[in-house]
């Protein structure tokens, strides 16, 4: 349905990321466990409003990416790169971050 969804990973790269912000998850900085300085946590628009205290990806992290060497999940095709990067620059997360400025 369209309630609210939350995914966890432990995993902070740019890569994976930018693979869920391309998929429509709002992204954002998740709580470090064991040896990893931070984790990621994606949640549907729905979810955003759930978690007021979570840091979100934004433009700093959007500048980052655009100078990243992974900037795309593993297994991408070089024609899907540029859909991705559409879906990346447009998502309504930066543009929220930006009003937030």
């Amino acid at each position: 349905g369209d309630g609210p969804t939350i995914v966890l990973t432990y995993s902070a790269s740019t890569a994976v990321r930018a693979g869920l912000l391309a998929a429509g998850f709002w992204v954002g900085v998740g709580v470090g466990t064991g040896h990893k300085a931070e984790t990621t946590i994606a949640l549907t628009e729905a979810a955003v409003p759930l978690y007021p205290k979570l840091q979100l990806l934004g433009t700093e992290w959007l500048q980052r990416w655009e100078r990243s060497g992974a900037r795309f999940p593993y297994g991408v095709e070089a024609a899907e790169e540029a859909q991705i990067e559409k879906l990346i620059r447009t998502h309504r997360q930066f543009s929220e971050a930006l009003k937030v400025k």
